[in-house]
């Protein structure tokens, strides 16, 4: 594992591949490729502020990012799930992760915390080559937590490159994402992601 680094240095949009994992991915990622098929329909506004169903939380909608029309998951896109995403997603601490079996815990320092994620990772079988490119410690709001970067290939051959923000608050641990396909990552939708974590609001229960 890369040793980790500060926050500001990894915001700059350059990804450092790692070593390779022979790894696969969390079947939410494979889900929304699927997903990219048929059920990306746009709901709501292209900007503005949304709630997320029974999620504790609310955010931003950057400007010509669309809301995906799916109720398990909370997805921002600008031109589809297999160009870019943002992917907002909350879990109980108690409900262990589906390949790995781990639970994610409180008051775990940025390195553990982001094993507890990549260890998820490198269960799945859905993706090939998994890299992690970097692991530092990160803040969301005023909520203390970690940040990954990562690629990986899927079983199609799709390559994507992604950046991912998780912590815990209360009894549930909160994950952002941004993934995009090799040829659109880019640094205007690495700002248009970073505007919507300075909008992550936790709603009162957890806040």
């Amino acid at each position: 594992m890369d040793e980790m680094k500060s926050e500001s240095d990894q915001r700059k949009g350059s990804f450092q591949r790692g070593p390779v994992k022979k790894a696969r991915s969390t079947r939410i990622l494979l889900a929304l490729l699927l997903m990219a098929t048929g059920a990306c329909s746009p709901v709501g506004q292209m900007s503005g502020s949304s709630g997320a169903g029974s999620h504790n939380f609310t955010i931003q909608h950057p400007e010509g990012w669309k809301k995906l029309n799916t109720p398990k998951y909370y997805i921002l896109t600008r031109d589809g799930c297999f160009k870019q995403y943002i992917l907002a997603q909350q879990r109980p601490l108690d409900k262990p992760f589906k390949h790995s079996k781990a639970l994610m815990k409180k008051g775990l320092p940025p390195q553990e915390g982001a094993q507890v994620v990549i260890d998820e990772i490198n269960a799945d079988t859905s993706v090939r080559d998994f890299r992690v490119g970097a692991i530092a410690p990160a803040t969301v709001g005023l909520h203390q937590g970690f940040r990954i970067t990562w690629s990986y290939t899927t079983e199609k051959g799709y390559h994507f490159l992604g950046v991912y923000y998780g912590f815990v608050v209360g009894e549930w641990f909160y994950s952002l994402r941004y993934n995009a396909s090799e040829k659109y990552y880019c640094d205007a939708d690495l700002t248009a992601f970073q505007d919507v974590l300075s909008s992550f609001t936790l709603k009162a229960a957890d806040s």
